[in-house]
C-alpha cells in the first residue's frame, strides 16, 4: 500500500501472469519441435521411444530421462511408503525439449509453487550487473588478461533444501515408484532453490579466499598468490644484492618498490564474475 509501489505493483504483477498464462499455454498445447514429437509425460516417451524403436533407432527419451535422474538422485531421501511427518507434500514432474543439434534433454522439476514459503526462509538471489560484467571485460582487455568461463552442471543441486518438502515418487523412479521422497537438496522450482544456491557458492568463495566487490557484490576477487610468492622471491634478490653495493641512486633495486611494483602494476587479479545462477 505504499505510495511508491502502490502505482506500478499492480500493473506489473498482471502483466507478469500473463506472461506466464502464455508459457503455459505454449508448453502445453506445443507437440512437436524441429519436426520431432514433443513428449509431456514419461508414457509418452515410452510410446514415442517404442515407435522409434521399430525402425532400428536408440529409444533416446529414456537415455535423456536415465541421465537426468541419475544426476538428481543425490537430492532424495526415499522414507518408503509412510508419509514423513512435518513435511509439506507438493509435485514433481519431467519437463522435456529438443535441443538444436537435436539432443533429447529431460529435466526433474519441482512444483515450489504449491508449497507455502515460509517466512524465515530467504528466497531472493541477485545476480551481477551487466555494468560489471563489461567493467570487467574491458579491465582485462586493457591488461591482456586471460579470460575464461565454466559452467556447473546442475549448480542448484549442490546446496541443500532449506524447506521440508516431500513428494510421491512417479515412474520415472523405476522400482521406488510410489515411496515417499524428501528433497534434501535444492531442486530446480523450488522458490528458496536460488537464495540456496548463492549462500553455498558464496561460502565456497569465501574459502578459497576470494573477496567480494564493495560495489558489486555478485563480483569476487583475490590477487594471484603465485605472482605474489615471485614477488616476495625477487625482493630478497634484491635485499641481498643491495646490502654488496654501497650506493642504489636511479636505481630500482628497493625491495618495498619491487613488492609494490610485482604486486599491483604486474600481478594478475582473479576474479570470479557469478553471472545468473
Amino acid at each position: 500500500e505504499w505510495p511508491a509501489f502502490k502505482w506500478w505493483v499492480e500493473e506489473a504483477l498482471l502483466a507478469r501472469q500473463r506472461q506466464i498464462s502464455a508459457l503455459t499455454s505454449g508448453y502445453w498445447t506445443r507437440t512437436e519441435k524441429f519436426g520431432l514429437p514433443l513428449p509431456k509425460s514419461v508414457a509418452q516417451c515410452r510410446e514415442i521411444d517404442d515407435e522409434s524403436s521399430k525402425s532400428g533407432k536408440p529409444r533416446l527419451w529414456k537415455l535423456a530421462i536415465e541421465k537426468e535422474m541419475k544426476a538428481v538422485m543425490i537430492a532424495f531421501d526415499f522414507r518408503g511408503h509412510t508419509r514423513p511427518v512435518g513435511f509439506k507434500e507438493i509435485k514433481c514432474h519431467l519437463i522435456f525439449d529438443i535441443k538444436m543439434d537435436f539432443t533429447h534433454k529431460a529435466r526433474f522439476v519441482a512444483g515450489g509453487h504449491m508449497a507455502t514459503p515460509d517466512p524465515n526462509v530467504p528466497i531472493y538471489a541477485s545476480v551481477v550487473t551487466r555494468e560489471s560484467v563489461r567493467i570487467l571485460l574491458t579491465v582485462a582487455s586493457l591488461n591482456n588478461l586471460a579470460l575464461k568461463a565454466a559452467d556447473i552442471s546442475n549448480a542448484f543441486l549442490t546446496a541443500k533444501c532449506d524447506e521440508r518438502i516431500c513428494f510421491r515418487a512417479g515412474p520415472e523412479f523405476g522400482d521406488k515408484q510410489g515411496q515417499w521422497v524428501v528433497v534434501v537438496r535444492a531442486l530446480y522450482g523450488l522458490v528458496s532453490a536460488s537464495a540456496s544456491f548463492a549462500r553455498h557458492r558464496n561460502n565456497v568463495l569465501t574459502n578459497m579466499g576470494f573477496t567480494p566487490c564493495q560495489a558489486d557484490p555478485d563480483v569476487w576477487m583475490r590477487r594471484n598468490l603465485r605472482k605474489s610468492a615471485i614477488a616476495r622471491e625477487q625482493a630478497k634478490f634484491l635485499d641481498k644484492t643491495n646490502s654488496r653495493k654501497s650506493s642504489a641512486t636511479n636505481i630500482f633495486t628497493s625491495r618495498d618498490e619491487a613488492l609494490h611494483a610485482n604486486n599491483y602494476s604486474d600481478s594478475e587479479v582473479r576474479i570470479s564474475s557469478c553471472v545468473g545462477t
